[in-house]
């Protein structure tokens, strides 16, 4: 009896995140799924996730479970594993949908096709030139949101590093005191502003989520390739990462 309320069970965590999930438990030793069309308007609607669920404790009441996902649904080799819950599933399955945490390729193969303007607006080539500029050389919040997720991927693809929220915190270098933004101050940078990038959150895809020292210190190497960095300071009990860059430059990630 306990199984086939597993299973419904795991039916209804899923479809917080996915409207459409197809549950296969023809192989003994796991649940084969694929879930598709999200439920959050804002998510690709192209995302489909295929996880697998082990059955070993399917027969137990409130088990804890050992399953995972495929970090690309079209070629299914490479996938993250948890020991969880059985009612932490759909909270864990949305944090995965949210953060975006699947491969890079997978993302870029789901991309809506650009739409080609039949009219095209013809931009002063002067002021263009300028635009381009600024967004070259800024750290800012506009900048940050187009390139954060880059970041996030990066460190979870090649490290097995999450990251909850990237930052951004500007510093007068004349008094060094930090800039905070109001209604009519924005924190947005300004000439002087020496700009802090913050990676909160900081945890291992490891069943304890904790980060070993030799971890912390693979990942500011990594991070210290990044162009323009300063300087460096992490905080492993609170699991943040402080990155200092140069004044109002602009963080290419590749």
């Amino acid at each position: 009896m306990s199984y086939k309320l597993n299973i419904n069970k795991i039916d209804t965590q899923l479809k917080t995140v996915f409207k459409e999930i197809k549950i296969d438990n023809s192989d003994y030793r796991q649940l084969d799924i694929v879930a598709s069309n999200p439920l959050e308007e804002t998510v690709n609607e192209k995302m489909r996730i295929h996880l697998f669920i082990s059955q070993a404790n399917l027969n137990n009441n409130n088990p804890i479970l050992e399953w995972g996902y495929y970090t690309d649904s079209n070629d299914l080799k490479n996938h993250i594993k948890f020991k969880t819950s059985i009612d932490s599933i759909g909270t864990s399955l949305n944090e995965i949908v949210k953060n975006k945490r699947l491969s890079e390729s997978y993302l870029d193969s789901i991309k809506p096709e650009e739409k080609i303007n039949e009219s095209v607006e013809v931009k002063d080539e002067g002021s263009d030139t300028i635009e381009n500029i600024n967004q070259t050389y800024e750290l800012s919040e506009n900048n940050l949101k187009i390139y954060g997720n880059k970041l996030k991927n990066y460190l979870f693809e090649q490290l097995g590093i999450l990251v909850d929220d990237l930052e951004l915190e500007y510093y007068d270098t004349t008094s060094g005191k930090k800039r905070e933004p109001s209604f009519i101050n924005t924190n947005d940078p300004e000439i002087g502003d020496e700009p802090n990038m913050v990676l909160r959150g900081i945890s291992s895809i490891s069943y304890d989520g904790n980060i070993s020292p030799k971890g912390w210190i693979t990942l500011e190497n990594h991070l210290r390739k990044l162009p323009h960095l300063e300087d460096i300071n992490s905080n492993t009990h609170k699991y943040f990462i402080n990155i200092t860059f140069s004044t109002k430059v602009f963080v290419e990630l590749h």
